[in-house]
């Protein structure tokens, strides 16, 4: 799981935002190092509190196991419709991706 999820980590630019902004300063890697902690702790969390309760509801789980691939499936249509929805649309959440990949780009300049 761990591979996985530092090959999933390249395609997020939450690390990159992080360097742009606070691109020169003393505390930039402290905030990386952090962030990296901290999504590792919730994968391990989740990945844990997932065990714990399927170890739980086994026996429940049992009876449902002929829907479940129906349901993921259907979790995963959402969630790739919901990704075209995104990067249909110029911005998100008031943040503009351009001006990401601009902020980016000047702090490389700067370097």
């Amino acid at each position: 799981m761990a591979p996985l999820a530092f090959a999933l980590g390249f395609t997020h630019n939450e690390e990159f935002d992080i360097i742009a902004i606070y691109t020169g300063l003393a505390c930039c890697l402290d905030l990386i190092l952090l962030y990296s902690l901290a999504v590792i702790t919730s994968l391990v969390g989740v990945t844990l509190v997932l065990v714990a309760g399927y170890q739980r509801y086994e026996d429940r789980l049992e009876d449902y196991a002929e829907y479940l691939p129906g349901f993921t499936a259907t979790i995963l249509i959402v969630m790739v419709s919901d990704l075209f929805w995104v990067s249909s649309n110029e911005s998100f959440c008031g943040i503009s991706q351009r001006s990401t990949v601009q902020n980016l780009q000047t702090s490389l300049i700067h370097l």
